[in-house]
């Protein structure tokens, strides 16, 4: 979000994660998208991509694609644990 604080994106990750995955569609390159609330509208929480693309639908935020591609992979999740393959080494949290 350009102007409202926003949470971490992590929670609508999909679930399982790591070689568990049911949805092909994810990927772990993660284009960065600008989100703006327009003028007028009320800012909130958006804790979802859903919840993102509805508020658009709305025409309460402008969504603009950035020129920025994040190599983001999940490799654990509370529900799923640690990717298989994976090895932590250092100072993680």
């Amino acid at each position: 979000m350009t102007n409202f604080k926003q949470d971490s994106v992590l929670p609508s990750i999909p679930i399982p994660t790591g070689h568990e995955i049911k949805d092909r569609s994810y990927s772990p390159l993660w284009q960065v998208h600008r989100v703006t609330w327009v003028a007028g509208a009320k800012p909130g929480l958006l804790r979802s991509h859903e919840e993102v693309l509805d508020a658009e639908e709305k025409d309460q935020v402008k969504i603009t694609p950035t020129r920025i591609v994040k190599n983001c992979p999940v490799i654990f999740s509370e529900h799923s644990g640690l990717l298989a393959g994976v090895k932590l080494i250092g100072n993680v949290r």
